[in-house]
């Protein structure tokens, strides 16, 4: 059985977004998926959220498939780096030059600064080892800019969409055809 990990984002659960919707989707064509809330992710710390899902990996084979979404996008390139996977599929993941002053005002009662210390480990897109590697933007995310895609080379399918946000609605058909059709 093909196995997929959804990596949530800050301040989120495995219950946010378009997780909970996917999971079904994917279940019902007999996939695994390895769906939950990671360690601490209103006061992320890199070393214990890695150690967390590089155990629940563990037993990933190359023909497994990881899901990420904003700094769970940034997790899932991490862990793209000691594995080599089937899909790799980063939704408005956190990379490149990020707004963290924008941060701050819309959350000031939120660890940014613990996102900052996260982020402080770069990714290294020449280690990445994916048959399929997707990462989506869209030109309306307040949290992550269009210019992150930029981040990715030509072995990436990029999609730029329009009109999406942060793609924190609760269920995305179109995306999850591509993930299944790439």
């Amino acid at each position: 059985m093909k196995k997929v990990l959804f990596i949530h984002g800050f301040e989120a659960s495995a219950n946010s977004v378009w997780f909970p919707w996917l999971e079904q989707q994917l279940q019902q064509f007999g996939y695994v998926v390895v769906n939950q809330t990671w360690p601490n992710p209103k006061h992320p710390n890199f070393e214990d959220s890695m150690a967390f899902l590089e155990d629940l990996t563990r037993d990933f084979l190359p023909h497994d498939s990881i899901v990420g979404h904003s700094l769970g996008g940034f997790f899932a390139l991490k862990l793209a780096e000691k594995r080599e996977l089937d899909r790799l599929f980063v939704v408005a993941p956190a990379v490149g030059v990020l707004p963290y002053a924008r941060y701050r005002k819309l959350w000031p009662n939120s660890n940014v600064e613990a996102v900052e210390q996260v982020l402080e480990h770069p990714v290294d897109m020449s280690k990445i080892r994916a048959a399929h590697k997707v990462a989506v933007f869209s030109d309306d995310d307040h949290l992550i800019p269009i210019q992150s895609a930029n981040e990715f080379d030509d072995s990436w399918n990029v999609l730029k969409l329009s009109g999406f946000g942060h793609f924190q609605e609760k269920s995305y058909p179109d995306l999850f055809y591509r993930l299944m059709t790439m």
